[in-house]
């Protein structure tokens, strides 16, 4: 999210453990990571977060609830570590890594076409892979947030990051080849509305459509929203 950046990772490990894992057993660990994370994704989605109790997590997953409390913090910690991983689409928040920004995950040629909507059609691509990942647990973050501080303050934490990753494709683009009389501010706010994770619960959760079609559908939003028409 969302998400902290588009694919920000959300958390980080507590320094003890980042340690713990630059030793022999760092595959043990991370392993042991893996299935409190997977245990905890099906519970909060089957069950609901606040029904699900880190023991029922330590149960499902073969792990001890010291474990989880050591590496995780809390629930809130495991579920800030979830999102992580889910954006993502790969383990490297459970060895700790931060990740890359957006600009890291799309290419030079993506990023920075000549062509526009050659940009706007990989962020859009990017953008359906990552809600695509992610959608249920942001949905699930959304739902629980009024009620638990420590979600809100992590769904805080995804917005805020969205605001960044959004802010880094803004800054590559052509002033001169935007649509007259736009600013970096309205731009930044309408990049941030049309890639937020709620356009992608809302139009595919909830109303069907296809990962495909969200994705060609954002970057013709893009292309209507900031390109100058074309001469009829």
């Amino acid at each position: 999210m969302g998400l902290g950046r588009i694919d920000r990772r959300a958390s980080r490990a507590p320094a003890e453990e980042e340690v713990a894992l630059e030793h022999p057993g760092q595959a043990e660990a991370v392993e042991r990571r893996r299935r409190v994370i997977d245990a905890a994704h099906e519970l909060f989605l089957s069950d609901g977060y606040g029904a699900t109790s880190i023991n029922e997590i330590a149960r499902a997953a073969d792990v001890s609830a010291q474990m989880i409390y050591a590496s995780f913090g809390s629930k809130a910690g495991i579920l800030a570590k979830l999102v992580d991983v889910v954006v993502a689409g790969d383990d490297a928040a459970l060895h700790g890594d931060d990740g890359p920004l957006l600009r890291d995950r799309l290419t030079d040629e993506e990023l920075f076409a000549d062509d526009l909507r050659v940009r706007f059609r990989a962020i859009g691509r990017h953008a359906a892979g990552a809600h695509g990942r992610a959608g249920p647990v942001l949905q699930l973050i959304d739902s629980v947030a009024g009620s638990d501080a420590a979600v809100a303050e992590l769904r805080a934490g995804l917005l805020a990051g969205h605001r960044e990753d959004t802010g880094l494709a803004v800054a590559a683009l052509p002033w001169d080849r935007l649509r007259p009389g736009l600013d970096r501010a309205t731009v930044s706010d309408l990049m941030y509305f049309v890639l937020g994770w709620h356009s992608y619960i809302a139009l595919v959760l909830e109303r069907g459509w296809t990962p495909e079609q969200y994705a060609e559908r954002i970057a013709d939003t893009m292309t209507h929203l900031l390109l100058p028409d074309e001469p009829a």
